[in-house]
């Protein structure tokens, strides 16, 4: 019943690193849904979403690095994964950065961190998705008095179990939806949702 969507490619960002360390990195990428993208300058690592930035900060100008930390200092909630090689005693790292001294440690828990910054990203979307699907459904109930399960899965292209489940979720959440015998379909029972759409 759900269209499959391409699969959209990944990218991991890297800066500051050699020809040679480029193509271990490339070569480390767990699957073929992820590539990597040399970036040329601080900015391109942040005017793009990817799924992971590396960045060896000994091969960096001060004046960019300071950049891209004021970046993720206005940032609190990045949804990518920053790992930085080099020595960073100095620099203002964030408790979501990860760090290694060395290449060799970087290279041998590349695949891991790769693997796991490509899970959080699937659950995150899994959870955004989520979240849509229920507001999406909270609204057609809300201006669709009656609607039943079926109509609401046509148009979301859903199972209707899913949109029962949806349904118990904003139940379980405050929402007050019934089913109503009357008009075989779902309903407010007090006419106004608590979220406001």
């Amino acid at each position: 019943m759900n269209k499959v969507r391409p699969q959209q490619k990944s990218t991991i960002a890297v800066y500051g690193f050699s020809h040679k360390e480029n193509e271990i990195i490339n070569s480390s990428l767990a699957n073929s849904t992820m590539e990597l993208f040399v970036a040329e300058y601080a900015t391109d690592l942040f005017a793009i979403d990817h799924l992971m930035i590396i960045v060896n900060v000994s091969r960096v100008p001060y004046s960019e690095l300071k950049q891209l930390f004021a970046y993720y200092k206005q940032v609190p909630a990045f949804s990518e994964s920053v790992i930085l090689l080099g020595d960073c005693t100095q620099l203002d790292v964030n408790n979501r950065m990860t760090v290694y001294t060395e290449f060799d440690d970087l290279q041998k828990n590349l695949k891991y961190l790769l693997l796991a910054a490509h899970k959080q990203r699937k659950n995150a979307e899994s959870f955004s998705r989520s979240i849509s699907y229920a507001l999406i459904i909270l609204k057609m109930i809300t201006e669709n008095p009656g609607i039943s399960s079926k109509e609401i899965a046509d148009r979301l292209e859903l199972s209707p179990r899913s949109v029962t489940r949806y349904i118990e979720t904003l139940n379980m959440s405050g929402e007050s939806i019934v089913y109503n015998r009357k008009r075989n379909g779902w309903s407010l029972e007090y006419n106004e949702p608590l979220l406001k759409l």
